[in-house]
């Protein structure tokens, strides 16, 4: 098949360029008999009623047997086009890629032509010169038509305007008086104007279809590449999901290793200091002092041991469940920033996962360490509940509130939020409260997330 130059306006695509290849070039075929088939039926309708008005137009003038014959035959093979496009509709993809749908469907448009030429050639009136104008007229029709209909595909309005419009200009040529020589005249360039338009349609759905068939390959391309970048970011997610777990056993271990043994020793520090006292009722002054300052010491590196430990892994958590881990999250709140904390919980703990309520833990742990760290708020409000199917976390302080470029920037604490959130496949939300402050909003589906 020959392919056109592109039309005036249409970029060329330069060597080197990724332009389509010439696999992409022969695939242009399937597609322009798929339009062919798709624009078929109304041509055929359209023939089918011109030639019986046709037909009964030229009946008083024209031998009624021959003009039957030409009639049956021009609907028998309009029939046969009409099956040939029922076979197509019914066909698979595979089926349809197939050329010889295209040379069939060439092979009727000539059948087509052929037989309207033959109505020029044998049928015609002579003696009559309305009626002569008026088959010339049909005629013309047929062929505007099939500019639009079949010059998608240049050889298939080739085999039908050909056979159909050459006979009639020939005819008028054969008369010598002036009215018939203007009339082929017209023809003629009817026909010239007519074939032009056609191959003028035909680079204009080439154009089309080779800018279509660009579009197919970025898109599948970027298709492909979009698949890979979701595999990459769930391979991502699952290794972030792999190293949280790691870390939060290895915080277990911290934790149980600091409470147990670190705290041990210091309790044991405490307590040899004690009968150290108990032993030496009357030390000196300044021993005395010393020893006070020491104990005061052990008392506070016991108390940040724990507090530590409690931070690493709230064995709360583990124990009693997530409500009263949040209990005691905001009690400590409270107690480290002085601010007033209110908390509203009515959440059914029991039912979730371990990773699901550690999850909502460290979310809630990010979102007032980030309000002590930057909102210098006097109110904080925090809400866990489960409502409508759904748990939704709530934290709102009165603060200095927070810039959109800090909620798009990649901090760890943030991206660390919102990265368990989609893990639990759940929608975190930061954004400024009113009048002032910042609301962090959590809701995730209990569903997913239920024992």
């Amino acid at each position: 098949m020959l392919i056109p130059s592109a039309p005036s306006g249409h970029k060329q695509v330069p060597e080197g360029d990724s332009g389509p290849s010439e696999g992409e070039r022969v695939s242009f075929y399937p597609e322009q008999v798929r339009r062919l088939y798709s624009f078929l039926p109304v041509g055929l309708v359209a023939s089918a009623v011109n030639s019986v008005i046709l037909a009964a137009v030229l009946w008083p003038v024209l031998p009624h047997r021959s003009l039957i014959i030409w009639l049956v035959s021009l609907l028998i093979v309009t029939t046969g086009r009409f099956v040939l496009v029922r076979l197509y509709s019914g066909a698979t993809e595979s089926r349809r890629s197939d050329r010889s749908w295209g040379r069939l469907l060439v092979a009727g448009n000539f059948l087509s032509g052929v037989l309207w030429g033959c109505l020029v050639i044998f049928l015609f009136p002579a003696q009559s010169m309305p009626h002569q104008v008026f088959e010339a007229f049909v005629i013309g029709g047929m062929v505007a038509g099939a500019v639009s209909t079949f010059s998608n595909l240049r050889r298939a309005f080739v085999a039908f305007a050909l056979p159909a419009s050459v006979p009639v200009t020939v005819r008028f040529f054969m008369f010598s008086d002036g009215m018939h020589i203007a009339m082929a005249t017209m023809c003629s360039i009817f026909v010239v104007l007519m074939f032009m338009s056609a191959f003028r349609n035909h680079k204009a759905y080439r154009a089309v279809l080779e800018l279509n068939m660009e579009n197919r390959s970025l898109i599948e391309k970027l298709s492909e590449k979009s698949t890979k970048a979701e595999q990459v970011t769930e391979e991502l997610r699952n290794l972030t999901a792999y190293l949280d777990s790691v870390r939060e056993e290895e915080s277990k271990r911290i934790a149980s290793e600091i409470h147990d043994q670190l705290g041990q020793s210091l309790t044991a520090a405490k307590m040899a200091l004690a009968r150290l006292r108990k032993s030496w009722p009357e030390p000196p002054e300044d021993v005395r002092g010393g020893l006070y300052s020491v104990s005061a010491l052990l008392e506070t590196v016991i108390g940040d041991v724990r507090r530590i430990a409690r931070h690493l892994r709230p064995l709360v958590l583990d124990e009693l469940g997530l409500g009263a881990a949040v209990e005691w999250l905001v009690d400590d709140f409270r107690e480290r920033t002085g601010a007033a904390c209110d908390l509203e919980l009515r959440i059914e703990d029991h039912n979730l996962e371990p990773d699901c309520s550690m999850a909502l833990f460290r979310i809630l742990q990010e979102a007032l360490t980030n309000v002590a760290r930057h909102a210098e708020a006097r109110q904080v409000r925090v809400a866990l509940v489960e409502l409508e199917g759904e748990i939704r976390l709530r934290v709102q302080d009165d603060g200095k509130g927070i810039s959109p470029d800090y909620v798009r920037s990649h901090t760890f604490g943030v991206l660390s939020m919102k990265e368990r959130a989609l893990r639990l496949r759940g929608d975190l939300q930061i954004a400024p409260g009113e009048p002032t402050g910042t609301v962090v909003s959590l809701r995730i589906p209990t569903s997913r997330h239920e024992k």
